[in-house]
């Protein structure tokens, strides 16, 4: 094999390797009940009064994270039963972005980790989704403990939800490269082997 074939075919090669790379997913959950576990046993949640959805439970501890992914985030959507309009409280979100990881009832819709003090940044994605960003510098890691609680308005609370934790994620490049991209390389490639072929000359 000729050395400008040679290059080719380890161009080719390292992008198809790098065409292949894996990607992290993010870790599905969904529940309906009284309560139940999430993405593993250690990760239990339950319905409560006043209206609320939490893990372990309001009041009730911490959890322990069993991913074995970092969660960098964390991503919840209630669905209600027919004829209820239960929302996520926004008032309790303002509490608990600022509640310093207080918990209970009085500490508002909050997601925490360990160590406790700078709660998960949460925003309000529709009335019924609530998605918790971390601190940058503070993921949850596995065996990592952690609290949530979701306050909802009215007297009534949703029935199932369905939701993720999010984890840092590797985007691929895409499988097809833009034309534009083919004719730099190709180009490349050629004046690669024209100077080779001269060079042999």
């Amino acid at each position: 094999m000729t050395p400008s074939r040679r290059h080719l075919a380890s161009a080719v090669l390292a992008l198809g390797l790098v065409a292949s790379a894996p990607a992290s997913a993010d870790i599905a959950f969904s529940g309906t009940g009284l309560f139940g576990t999430l993405a593993s046993p250690g990760e239990t949640w339950q319905w409560g009064t006043p209206p609320s959805w939490s893990s372990p439970g309001v009041g009730a501890g911490l959890a322990i994270y069993g991913g074995t992914e970092d969660a960098i985030g964390f991503r919840i959507a209630f669905q209600a039963e027919n004829g209820t309009t239960p929302t996520i409280d926004p008032a309790s979100i303002a509490t608990g972005n600022t509640s310093a990881c207080a918990g209970g009832s009085l500490g508002g819709t909050t997601f925490c980790g360990q160590p406790l003090g700078t709660p998960w940044v949460a925003t309000l994605i529709n009335d019924l989704t609530i998605e918790f960003l971390a601190p940058a510098s503070d993921p949850l890691s596995l065996g990592g403990s952690y609290f949530v609680n979701i306050f909802f308005t009215g007297d009534d609370a949703p029935i199932a939800f369905t939701g993720a934790w999010l984890t840092e994620v590797v985007t691929p490049p895409p499988g097809v490269p833009e034309p534009g991209t083919v004719a730099l390389l190709a180009a490349a490639l050629a004046g690669a082997g024209f100077v080779g072929r001269r060079r042999a000359n």
